[in-house]
């Protein structure tokens, strides 16, 4: 069991952080452009800080987890997660696309 990366060499750290960031890669929502819905099934399209995302929800209810009053994680129809990491940080229009689907 490793402790802690500082215990490790410079080069195993990094290919250790770079594995890990494949495996658990969670882009953090920044900004809402739209949320269409068609057939119940929700359309989003943002910005993250990985760049911009297009994906599809199905069933609101049982893919968007609230960790806390002001952070969700949503799962898309391949079981990818996005992270809204805080509510109040979002712009009212982003906002206003999240109420509309919590």
């Amino acid at each position: 069991m490793i402790h802690s990366l500082a215990d490790l060499d410079h080069n195993t750290a990094h290919i250790i952080l770079s594995e890990l960031e494949k495996r658990y890669f969670i882009p953090v929502i920044t900004k809402i452009i739209s949320i269409s819905m068609i057939s119940g099934d929700r359309y989003w399209t943002v910005d993250t800080d990985r760049g911009p995302r297009r994906f599809l929800m199905k069933d609101p209810n049982n893919n968007i987890i609230s960790l806390s009053d002001d952070c969700l994680i949503l799962r898309d129809t391949f079981g990818h997660c996005y992270e809204i990491a805080s509510l109040r940080a979002l712009d009212l229009k982003s906002l206003a696309e999240v109420h509309k689907i919590i």
